[in-house]
């Protein structure tokens, strides 16, 4: 198979297994943890789950840079960050928490902040930021309930405005310049898979030199594992910008997949615990 070829649909069935696989880790493994065998399940399932977040960022630059109804294309979004916040909340009732956010929050406030940088008029751009303040202001303030809180915060936010930003002729000219690449159009996609290895980079170094406070505290919960973020730059980079043979049922699919998958795998769970 050539090296970029890779459709949408690919790629965001590539995300929702890795996906599935971290969080089958975090459910499932994660209480039978003190095992050797166990053990190295749960951290290869952790690993290779640290490549969905930044495919399905890619995805939602994607279809805010494609779609031509982005408000009805964000609306999806903010309807399923609503009914999993809700879902969140019940299950929080029976004591049961075990996300540390809503990531529809993450998805559809930066795919809101995208949508609004995109307008023309510099007064509905400036709009833009108030998404961007609340993924921020959940990203550090440690009395917001999960189901109103960003998953990745401020990490994720970074991420989908630096993919969201390898789209544009002004961000492409100046970093090709700035990797040593002539510019070309069809470059979009090694920018943006080197866009998401420096800002890693750059995270990495800020974690090492902010070493006390709040701040610190939050850059590092995004490096160690995390940083196995980067090998999606690969996927990115062998994407074509083909949306690939997907099926009507797909996108129903996808947006029920993921409060489905988390009541099989705690059905697992509850199943493994009772043996």
């Amino acid at each position: 198979m050539n090296k970029r070829t890779l459709t949408a649909y690919q790629i965001k069935w590539i995300a929702i297994i890795t996906m599935t696989i971290d969080h089958f880790g975090v459910l499932v493994l994660y209480p039978y943890t003190n095992n050797q065998v166990i053990d190295t399940m749960y951290l290869i399932a952790r690993l290779v789950g640290r490549l969905a977040f930044p495919l399905f960022a890619f995805m939602i630059a994607e279809g805010v840079f494609r779609s031509k109804h982005p408000y009805r294309y964000w609306l999806r979004l903010f309807v399923m960050s609503i009914l999993i916040g809700v879902s969140m909340f019940v299950l929080k009732q029976f004591r049961i928490e075990a996300l540390a956010g809503n990531i529809f929050v993450d998805l559809s406030f930066a795919a809101l902040t995208m949508i609004l940088f995109k307008e023309k008029s510099w007064w509905i751009k400036l709009f833009g930021l108030i998404p961007m303040s609340y993924v921020i202001w959940t990203s550090f303030a440690a009395d917001i309930p999960n189901y109103l809180k960003a998953d990745y915060g401020l990490y994720g936010l970074i991420m989908m405005l630096i993919l969201f930003l390898s789209y544009t002729n002004t961000f492409q000219e100046k970093f090709s310049r700035l990797i040593g690449l002539s510019h070309q159009s069809n470059q979009r996609y090694i920018l943006a898979s080197v866009a998401l290895i420096m800002m890693h980079i750059v995270w990495y170094i800020m974690a090492l030199v902010v070493n006390q406070g709040l701040l610190s505290s939050y850059l590092s919960r995004f490096v160690g594992a995390q940083t196995y973020a980067v090998l999606a730059g690969y996927f990115i980079y062998s994407y074509q910008g083909d949306k690939g043979l997907q099926p009507k049922w797909f996108q129903a699919f996808s947006y029920a997949y993921y409060p489905l998958h988390f009541v099989v795998l705690y059905g697992i769970y509850l199943l493994t615990t009772s043996l």
